[in-house]
């Protein structure tokens, strides 16, 4: 079982993240006219990080929310010498801008190409995310993982979007 049980718990996270980068390759490539298969995996992703937040409460924290603050103080203690349990509630924040994010992009009549102040500071929350998630509080080599997504996702959100030319 245990063997199981860490199979759903880093294989959800990373296949979340993994989605998550795939999506803004596409929203990238698509431009004003959005494909499916983005917004798919967009959905996906977000899917995905609900199963992994449901299982590390299942598994780990015994459906404590006052054991999944305390871990993630002593892990990020761990890390940065910082007693802060502040993480789970940035996850859930990180999820549900993912969710809002998705909702707008499945019902918005076109995708506009140009990214907000507010996107771009999205984009930055969800960064800091996703490296210390996926990079900082992973262990060498899954943390190369980590990399990989950070690195798809900033060529990504590199300035202008890649449209797609008819015939």
């Amino acid at each position: 079982m245990a063997d199981f049980v860490v199979l759903i718990v880093r294989g959800s996270i990373w296949i979340a993240l993994a989605a998550f980068a795939a999506a803004h390759v596409g929203f990238r490539r698509t431009g004003r006219d959005p494909l499916q298969v983005p917004l798919t995996l967009y959905w996906m992703g977000a899917a995905f990080l609900l199963v992994h937040i449901v299982a590390v409460f299942h598994w780990h924290h015994d459906w404590s929310h006052a054991r999944a603050v305390a871990a993630t103080a002593e892990e990020t203690a761990r890390v940065f010498g910082l007693d802060w349990g502040g993480g789970v509630w940035v996850n859930y924040a990180f999820l549900a801008g993912w969710v809002t994010d998705a909702w707008r992009r499945t019902h918005a009549r076109t995708q506009s190409p140009r990214v907000t102040a507010v996107g771009w500071t999205a984009r930055a929350g969800a960064l800091v995310v996703i490296f210390n998630g996926a990079i900082v509080f992973v262990p060498w080599p899954r943390s190369l993982a980590g990399m990989a997504i950070v690195a798809v996702l900033a060529w990504a959100w590199r300035g202008g979007v890649t449209r797609r030319r008819a015939g």
